[in-house]
């Protein structure tokens, strides 16, 4: 057992940060940020990059809980150290986490401006997830503003890319887009059938899971539906009850 823990502290944080993440897609949310904040705090002592990537990654999953103005000493912080390791890699993720916050405040100009950064610099890497992931907030971000034909083509070449490069949860991320544009477009039993083809294929991931169940959720109020939404209400509680 000893052997499996990281010597130095570049490691040890690494090693802390990918069992975070794990426990986060298996749905310990909770846990799964107390985490990422004490790997924060520890990599304080760590090299830039590494500080920077746990920033990152803490950001990407605790700002789906924090309000826009909560999120602002978190970009400080990624802003700070993105201008000490200054590579595309880093720069890209900046811009989508700039991307992401000014979405969730309205400000979808500003946002596509850096997500058009984001694409530029993602391109000089060799990160599938990375440029999947631009891709995938610009989809998101483009059904929100009602452009609808663009989140289209975006989402559906994303799902594409995810699955002849193996990675579901790039998958399900592809889907649950294609699931909102064609709920949006009131193609209601289309958005029906992405979203039991998803809870077909999120297996373990509890976080994707409850996701899609509260879709569905949403999508049979839309329907008017209130047995079946009740039921999948249900369902998702049901889900979520072991997850600390």
């Amino acid at each position: 057992q000893a052997r499996l823990v990281p010597t130095n502290t570049d490691q040890r944080v690494r090693f802390q940060v990918v069992g975070a993440m794990a426990r986060f897609e298996l749905g310990e949310i909770t846990t799964a940020i107390n985490d990422l904040r004490q790997a924060s705090l520890e990599a304080d002592g760590a090299s830039i990059k590494v500080q920077f990537s746990t920033a990152f990654v803490r950001f990407v999953r605790e700002s789906d809980f924090l309000a826009p103005d909560d999120l602002i000493p978190h970009l400080t912080k990624l802003r700070q150290l993105c201008t000490q390791v200054g590579d595309a890699e880093s720069l890209a993720s900046l811009h989508v986490a700039v991307a992401r916050f000014e979405g969730c405040r309205g400000h979808y100009l500003g946002s596509h401006h850096h997500l058009q950064l984001a694409r530029a610099l993602a391109s000089r890497t060799t990160k599938e997830p990375l440029q999947l992931t631009v891709d995938l907030v610009e989809a998101s971000l483009q059904s929100q503003a009602g452009n609808l034909n663009r989140a289209q083509a975006l989402a559906s070449a994303s799902l594409d890319r995810a699955l002849r490069n193996g990675l579901a949860k790039y998958e399900l991320a592809a889907l649950s887009n294609l699931a909102l544009i064609a709920t949006y477009r009131n193609n209601l039993d289309q958005a029906r059938q992405i979203l039991d083809q998803m809870l077909e294929s999120s297996g373990f991931l509890s976080y994707a899971r409850v996701g899609t169940l509260d879709s569905l959720a949403q999508l049979e109020l839309r329907r008017d539906d209130m047995k079946e939404c009740q039921r999948v209400i249900s369902v998702c509680a049901d889900t979520t009850a072991g997850s600390p």
